[in-house]
């Protein structure tokens, strides 16, 4: 039930942000275009170069940003995309502009990618209360880890306590080792080079 309405909530949200600012940065709540690259860069860093194709899942792919830099950087000739997104107008925005390429509110039976990939989607809260948040983080990490066969890569927001303020979730470097070690076995959390309160997590699944 708490995940249904958490999904409810933030479906809402977004496509009233949407509607103000169109299918743009500040549309799916990005400060400026250069902080959601960054993000997608450093990202990106972590899976090492492969003489052949790599299949990845970005789970909140917004209205395709992510997919847009690939093909920007010349990058989308060596991944097998798959965008995923709860709100369904903004994967109708994407399949108006991407026909080709796999985009849905949930993975279909069968996919099984090398890497799941998390931009921002737990930074913005729609409720205030934090152990409620991390659950249903947690409960949607585990769910989507059965469509990866490798390593998930996600970045959260660190600060000196855990909190919500303005709708963003903050955790700890301590609060995040414990929550990640109840749900899984093999990980590493690492800190961004441009951004002082981000961290990235890889999660191994192998």
């Amino acid at each position: 039930m708490i995940k249904f309405l958490i999904n409810k909530y933030l479906v809402e949200k977004y496509t009233k942000n949407i509607l103000k600012f169109g299918y743009t940065p500040a549309g799916v709540f990005w400060n400026s275009e250069y902080n959601q690259i960054k993000r997608y860069q450093e990202l990106l860093d972590l899976i090492p170069d492969q003489k052949e194709k790599i299949s990845l899942m970005d789970i909140g792919c917004g209205y395709g940003a992510f997919y847009q830099y690939l093909l920007k950087m010349n990058l989308s000739r060596k991944i097998i995309y798959y965008g995923i997104d709860i709100n369904k107008n903004l994967i109708a925005e994407c399949k108006r502009n991407f026909p080709n390429i796999f985009f849905d509110e949930k993975p279909s039976k069968g996919i099984k990618v090398e890497y799941l990939l998390f931009s921002g989607t737990y930074n913005l809260a729609v409720i205030n209360a934090i152990n409620l948040w991390e659950k249903y983080i947690l409960e949607d990490l585990y769910n989507y880890s059965k469509f990866c066969r490798k390593t998930i890569l996600l970045n959260l927001q660190i600060s000196d306590e855990c909190k919500i303020v303005n709708n963003i979730y903050y955790t700890t470097h301590e609060n995040i080792t414990k929550l990640l070690t109840k749900q899984f076995k093999k990980f590493e959390i690492l800190h961004s080079k441009f951004f002082k309160r981000d961290i990235i997590l890889q999660i191994f699944l192998d």
